[in-house]
């Protein structure tokens, strides 16, 4: 469910039950769960303090998280917003296992982004249009075009899906449905808004990681297609159980997403742009 309107008044509650399992507490941590005493609400500096503790022992909680995701996502991240955090992994855990699994998937079909990229080279080389610049390229490159694409290309999308994702991604999307919501007279401040953020871009991440493979084998423009429209969707998904429900809402909530993806996108390009200035700067001086 949505956070209630007296999502203040919870935290009063806390001094003598526990938010995570209802029990009742007889000191600072829940004799019954375990989870520490929640005083006021959510801090964004609080969950990066629980992200060292926690993501290497997540196996405890990965697996419970994952399903929930996937059966009821919006409901979790209000769950963990309002105090339900013991049975759940950090959502910057769940990130950064999201944004490894991305790594991995770059690392194990490196060999088939450089044919790929190798294969629209030769295609714009053979493109009077661009065959002229491909020549200038080529001596920029001391014809080592293919291998310094790839190689930057591979590079860009590495930094991207680690701490440009966080960066460019996370942080535009959660300020972007915090402001649009807050003028919906949303209760949720920035912090309990960024972990639906996190979460659900940890989830892509991993879920992406999983299907980019199959589908980037058949085309790169349906792997993109279908990433994108998982996020969207399951952005769309997950805002029923987090935010009001409306159309004006929802509309609010897909329009964030998209301006996140914009930005990202943006920060690949620069990011290629940026790695490949380095490059001929570092190796061809």
């Amino acid at each position: 469910m949505p956070i209630p309107d007296d999502h203040q008044d919870k935290f009063a509650i806390s001094q003598t039950q526990c938010l995570n399992c209802g029990g009742e507490l007889t000191g600072e941590f829940c004799p019954h769960c375990g989870q520490k005493r929640i005083r006021d609400r959510l801090k964004f500096g609080e969950i990066l303090r629980e992200f060292p503790a926690k993501i290497f022992n997540f196996e405890r909680g990965f697996w419970l998280t994952f399903i929930d995701l996937w059966r009821r996502p919006g409901i979790l991240c209000s769950d963990y917003v309002q105090g339900k955090r013991k049975r759940y992994l950090n959502p910057l855990s769940y990130f950064f296992i999201g944004a490894t699994a991305q790594l991995i998937n770059l690392w194990l079909n490196s060999s088939f982004i450089r044919k790929s990229i190798e294969e629209n080279i030769v295609h714009a080389r053979e493109t009077p249009a661009q065959a002229e610049q491909f020549q200038k390229i080529d001596e920029a490159l001391q014809g080592n075009t293919v291998d310094v694409f790839a190689d930057v290309y591979i590079t860009s999308l590495a930094q991207s899906y680690t701490y440009l994702a966080f960066l460019t991604f996370c942080l535009p999307m959660g300020m972007l449905l915090w402001i649009f919501h807050r003028w919906l007279k949303s209760n949720y401040h920035f912090a309990e808004v960024m972990v639906f953020s996190i979460y659900v871009a940890g989830h892509c991440l991993l879920v992406t990681a999983v299907t980019t493979p199959i589908f980037i084998r058949i085309s790169m423009l349906l792997q993109v297609i279908s990433a994108q429209g998982f996020y969207l969707g399951f952005a769309l998904w997950a805002h029923g159980g987090f935010f009001r429900s409306g159309i004006l809402s929802r509309f609010g909530t897909a329009a964030a997403v998209i301006g996140a993806m914009t930005i990202f996108f943006i920060s690949i390009i620069v990011m290629f742009i940026l790695c490949l200035i380095g490059y001929l700067f570092f190796n061809l001086r």
